[in-house]
């Protein structure tokens, strides 16, 4: 509602300053201009009588004058009764059509390209969160389509800029950026849910991860000292133990590799369907540092 009466207000200071010339009386300015005439033609003909009075040529100069008086009232009376209503009120209607006019422009120009359509969408999304979270129970049957994903982000933007301190809503916004291959996003939000709550080993792991993906080598080398740190507090997280296994793989460093693989095998279930990768990254890992010590003058990674 406030914003409707300030849209008014602007758009009438709007109208005015730009049509104000229509509601001048302009009538009275055309009375105005001929009672300026009337009396330049008096004065210019008084002197004329004056001037004829004293070449001999007039006989009654103050006949003469009666007559211009008489004839300049006669004059003023029919000037203002005739001009003024009528271009009034043509400046009035001109100055009626001209704000409604602009009146449709604003309006047709909001409807367009305003942000009420946006700010629609953000009420739908944010009405739409809770079914949304209810779906990303049965993601792992029933994996979010795209549309949904995106509402589903469009709506915890709009819930975290109320609370910002939610450190579960960043969390999840770090996986919709990870499911839909946005690295920023999922950099930005995992990082200000583990800020929120450090002491979370699942906010700590998952920051880890897209550290590790990083191009930069220093956001490496940090995530690689935050799965220590929870492989340390909690040496059975297997999550942990899978990331620092590939980063360890990856930079050859294939002693820590076959360490952090043979933990969890030790961890995991007989039925899990993982055991069988792990046992062939394993091997991988195993020919691998085989064929690293044949070659004695290879510099060897640190653990």
């Amino acid at each position: 509602m406030a914003l409707w009466l300030a849209i008014l207000i602007f758009t009438v200071l709007v109208a005015l300053m730009a049509f104000y010339p229509l509601l001048m009386r302009s009538g009275n300015r055309t009375f105005t201009r001929q009672q300026a005439l009337n009396r330049a033609f008096y004065y210019h003909s008084l002197q004329e009588a004056q001037q004829q009075q004293d070449e001999g040529v007039l006989d009654d100069a103050a006949q003469a004058e009666h007559e211009l008086q008489q004839r300049l009232l006669s004059d003023i009376p029919d000037t203002q009764s005739a001009v003024t209503p009528q271009r009034i009120a043509r400046g009035g209607v001109w100055f009626a059509s001209a704000t409604l006019a602009l009146v449709v422009i604003a309006l047709g120009a909001y409807f367009s390209v305003g942000s009420w359509h946006a700010q629609q969408q953000l009420d739908h999304a944010q009405a739409q969160l809770p079914a949304l979270y209810q779906r990303l129970e049965e993601e792992q049957q029933k994996p979010l389509t795209m549309e949904e994903l995106q509402q589903l982000t469009i709506g915890l933007r709009t819930q975290l800029q109320h609370n910002p301190n939610d450190a579960k809503g960043w969390w999840l916004l770090g996986q919709i950026g990870m499911n839909t291959n946005n690295g920023q996003l999922a950099m930005e939000s995992y990082k200000r849910a583990y800020q929120l709550a450090p002491d979370d080993l699942n906010y700590q792991v998952s920051y880890a991860r897209v550290l590790l993906f990083s191009q930069d080598e220093r956001d490496n080398v940090q995530g690689e000292l935050l799965l220590r740190q929870v492989i340390k507090r909690d040496h059975t997280n297997t999550q942990a133990l899978s990331l620092l296994a590939f980063n360890a793989y990856e930079k050859e460093n294939y002693t820590m590799a076959l360490t952090a693989w043979k933990m969890m095998l030790k961890l995991l279930p007989a039925s899990d369907s993982r055991i069988a990768l792990i046992e062939r990254s394993i091997t991988q890992a195993q020919a691998e540092l085989e064929k690293q010590r044949a070659q004695p003058n290879k510099e060897k990674p640190h653990d």
